[in-house]
């Protein structure tokens, strides 16, 4: 690897959330191999950190730093081999992609079973006008060029503070590599085999040594199909198994169906504002129109007002009866233009047994007295009945918080909910008496989680597709435990 001279970006405490929580992400991957003490003592992992995002040009405001320093991380321990992670890391490496967090949206679609008008429909929400010429004339070959001088820029810091650690006892890395792709199959191998007897290297060294080149995707092909009668469920599966072995080639296959309906894309040049305005806008709307089925539909009150910045979308509070409606409505005609009301999964709309929380022994079906209410503007088509496709959709929407973990967790809504209630203690709407009843209350009956998602409608249609996604019943995996502090550890790591 050729030197690069970096100027080092320290990581400081007022840095946002997800470079610190990237440090300390480095630093318990370096403690699984050399003392804690030394990694301390050497600040490696706040080197590493520093520099790796003063080489990212922009930092969002989502935690995509943060997954991509794990997912580097986990790539270093894979060997170098080629799997989803390697693709994520190439498509933002490259430029093809202007943020990590696309570049995970992107092939998240893909890995999903997604097809090329799931995938325009993302690029075109942000901005990339005709996508289709967008991926067919991106400069691959230089994108490949790209990819592996960042590569080995930041294989290079990993590998410097490897040796300033190296002369404390080695140990053996137990790190859990990312899986691979469904469409990869097994075009991509995890894991690597590190020979005994090589002892006096540690786990992390051979690891780099063992990457030579990085797996970069050379091109994106369109797999075009025409759909048969029966859905094109057939053509879809053929298409299918040829993006697998295409796969072998280093290419990036979609599968394309025909469409009837000629779509005319803007090619008109878009800038960045306005774009993130506009979604700003779309994240805006998806929220009232949540209120309003809230209010409206399902007879709740809101307990709070939407916060000026970040914060809890909602508190709602149910309006007696407490049974009503029953059912929840499966359409609704406002928020305009109306559409489907979906519950993930459908055991969950109300009225229901398991939220009746004040006496759950009388088995009688109720709606929850208090909903935590979190609302997320998806621009990605979905069939009605794709349950886990709009559960992973809303799973990626979530952010990370340093402090409490994920987006509508337990450990993310405990301090919300009371900095929610006490904005109405200022704004005049609630005495601190009341803010304290009302917490009290909700410590009793408890509450549910609902994420309120809105998509678009069936192909052709203006009506929209509202989901309410109950985390607890859906088995929505967010709630992380608090984090430990980092073990003290024996000069040799006790890692075998």
């Amino acid at each position: 690897m050729a030197d690069i001279t970096i100027p080092i970006k320290s990581v400081k405490a007022d840095q946002g959330s997800a470079v610190v929580m990237a440090a300390e992400e480095i630093e318990q991957f370096l403690a699984r191999i050399y003392p804690l003490q030394t990694v301390r003592r050497l600040k490696s992992a706040d080197v590493i950190a520093g520099l790796w995002v003063s080489r990212v040009k922009g930092l969002h405001e989502s935690d995509d730093f943060l997954h991509l320093t794990r997912d580097f991380l986990g790539y270093v321990m894979s060997g170098g081999n080629r799997s989803l992670v390697s693709d994520q890391i190439s498509f933002f490496f490259s430029g093809f992609m202007p943020s990590y967090g696309a570049a995970r949206t992107f092939l998240g679609i893909v890995d999903d079973g997604g097809k090329w008008p799931d995938v325009r429909a993302f690029m075109h929400f942000h901005a990339y006008g005709n996508a289709k010429n967008y991926v067919e004339g991106f400069d691959w070959g230089a994108g490949q060029q790209k990819t592996q001088t960042e590569a080995n820029a930041w294989l290079k810091i990993l590998s410097d503070q490897e040796k300033k650690l190296s002369g404390a006892a080695s140990g053996a890395l137990a790190f859990v590599v990312p899986d691979n792709s469904s469409w990869l199959g097994d075009a991509a191998k995890t894991g690597t085999t590190i020979a005994e007897g090589q002892a006096e290297k540690s786990a992390l060294r051979l690891a780099i040594e063992a990457i030579t080149k990085f797996p970069v995707i050379r091109t994106i092909a369109l797999l075009t199909y025409s759909p048969s009668l029966n859905d094109g469920e057939k053509e879809y599966l053929q298409a299918r198994q040829k993006q697998q072995a295409l796969a072998h080639q280093n290419t990036l296959a979609i599968p394309a169906p025909q469409e009837q309906v000629k779509l005319v894309p803007n090619t008109q040049t878009v800038v960045s504002l306005p774009q993130i305005e506009k979604n700003k806008q779309n994240g805006e709307k998806c929220e009232n129109n949540g209120y309003t089925l809230m209010e409206d539909s399902l007879r709740y009150r809101r307990l709070i007002n939407p916060p000026k910045g970040k914060g809890l979308d909602g508190l709602f509070e149910k309006i007696p009866p407490m049974n009503a409606p029953n059912p929840a409505p499966p359409h609704v005609a406002q928020p305009a233009p109306g559409g489907e009301l979906k519950f993930i999964p459908e055991t969950a709309r109300p009225p229901q047994p398991q939220y009746n929380y004040t006496n759950p022994e009388s088995g009688e079906p109720t709606y929850p007295r208090f909903v935590v209410f979190e609302a997320k503007n998806i621009d990605q088509s979905f069939k009605s009945g794709d349950d886990e496709g709009i559960k992973k959709a809303a799973q990626r929407s979530l952010g990370e918080t340093q402090k409490d973990g994920t987006q509508m967790g337990t450990r993310w809504i405990t301090p919300r909910t009371e900095q929610a209630l006490n904005r109405n203690v200022k704004s005049g709407n609630m005495t601190e008496d009341d803010v304290a009843d009302t917490q009290r209350e909700i410590d009793i009956d408890g509450y549910a989680r609902w994420i309120f998602i809105c998509l678009p409608g069936p192909v052709g249609s203006q009506s929209k597709l509202f989901v309410f996604i109950d985390v607890d019943q859906a088995s929505m995996k967010i709630d992380r435990p608090e984090p430990e502090a980092a073990p003290q550890q024996t000069q040799d790591n006790g890692y075998n």
